[in-house]
């Protein structure tokens, strides 16, 4: 009995990257994959598909052109806010922990001259867990705010902070969640190359952390009597769970573009093209006015085919259908016009003519059936695709379907 207890009364803790191995629910060793569900980045501009804005007074968000960072501000009303969150939340997988690892560069006290409030983490309008920033009586203070049923709770941070966070600096959020299991935050020390624990909050109680575990990425900024802007800015950020069952890629946009028209015959007549400029407009700026605004990004994101459906109603089965890749030197005519302003890179032209001596032919397609599809082949920037068609049918209905992803 005696060596029993000795054996269970043994100590230690083995630390990896200054982060313990092993979690709370009994596993001493993890090897794990952290599969991501949200993120975002801000090289390309804004996608305001992805996001949920609440703005009082001159409250924004923008792209900082020169530093590629987002940037969300409160104005200059002493109620100004601007709080986001995004569409997509992490769906929580009991016993998989959620995780958030994302920049953040905080205001310094002389940016303001009263009293605010910002913040990022995991959380929306009423539950959250936040890596928090205030003043309060002209002192700077940081720690972690624990959102539930809407009401805000103010914990300090109970480890080492690091230096200079108005400079960017990584951080991680994890929640093991299971209704109370401890919520920790980490910042990566850069010098050392270690992650160290800065707030650890746990839950003795009989209430769960927060009422929902599903939880979107969000950010805010919130005047409560100043009346500078107070700005937080953001490099980049993932979100998921750890060992969970999604593999979705959380960066990609969807689109789908489609016609119908009346064929003739020919040879290598447009059905449709798609080009992957080098330069397009995405939206960089967004306020309490709702009318977000552009400007031209050099753009490096490629784009890929996944689901085509052609169909001929009246043709005789002899319509040979092809995608190629041609340089964008090799359109000879045609007018492009964006998929979706803002959203994809892509534009997309029905009377495109091209010259095919340069072109690559991806693949061919059967007339009336559908297809699922995942080109290794990419449409890079600077490339056009085309898909074409051949026939001798003539005056038949026509009907095409596309989607695609573009790779942000």
């Amino acid at each position: 009995m005696a060596s029993i207890i000795k054996h269970l009364d043994g100590k230690g803790t083995t630390y990896v990257n200054g982060k313990p191995q092993g979690t709370v629910f009994g596993a001493d060793m993890v090897i794990a994959q952290e599969k991501a569900q949200i993120s975002g980045k801000w090289d390309m501009g804004l996608n305001l598909r992805a996001p949920l804005p609440t703005i009082v007074g001159t409250g924004y968000m923008k792209v900082q052109e020169n530093e590629s960072t987002f940037e969300i501000g409160t104005g200059t009303d002493a109620n100004g806010s601007f709080k986001l969150i995004s569409k997509t939340r992490v769906r929580y997988e009991p016993g998989a922990p959620i995780f958030a690892k994302f920049t953040a560069a905080f205001p310094k006290i002389e940016d303001s001259n009263g009293d605010y409030t910002c913040g990022m983490g995991l959380g929306d309008y009423s539950e959250g867990w936040f890596l928090a920033q205030r003043r309060r009586n002209n002192v700077l203070e940081y720690g972690f705010i624990l959102l539930r049923g809407g009401i805000e709770e103010w914990f300090d941070y109970n480890g080492e902070l690091p230096e200079n966070m108005n400079n960017l600096i990584i951080y991680r959020l994890e929640a093991g969640y299971l209704g109370v299991a401890p919520t920790n935050l980490y910042w990566r020390d850069t010098v050392n190359e270690v992650f160290k624990r800065f707030h650890r909050q746990t839950y003795a109680q009989r209430v769960t952390s927060v009422k929902k575990p599903d939880l979107p990425v969000s950010s805010f900024v919130r005047n409560e009597g100043n009346t500078t802007n107070i700005t937080l800015l953001n490099g980049s950020f993932e979100a998921g769970t750890i060992n969970g069952g999604t593999t979705i890629d959380p960066n990609a946009r969807i689109e789908t573009y489609e016609r119908s028209f009346t064929a003739t015959s020919g040879t290598n007549q447009t059905i449709f093209s798609f080009k992957n400029p080098l330069v397009v407009e995405m939206y960089d700026y967004f306020d309490i006015n709702a009318i977000p605004t552009t400007r031209e990004f050099n753009n490096s994101i490629n784009s890929q085919l996944l689901q085509i459906a052609f169909e001929g109603i009246g043709a005789n089965k002899l319509v040979d259908i092809n995608l190629y890749a041609i340089p964008i030197d090799d359109v000879t005519s045609g007018t492009y016009t964006p998929v979706r302003l803002g959203f994809s890179v892509l534009s997309v032209s029905d009377d495109a003519v091209v010259d095919f001596t340069n072109a690559r032919k991806l693949s061919s397609f059967v007339l009336n059936f559908p297809k699922n599809i995942s080109f290794l082949d990419l449409l890079h920037p600077g490339e056009v695709a085309i898909f074409v068609y051949s026939t001798t049918s003539t005056n038949f209905d026509f009907k095409a379907f596309m989607k695609f992803q573009d790779l942000f």
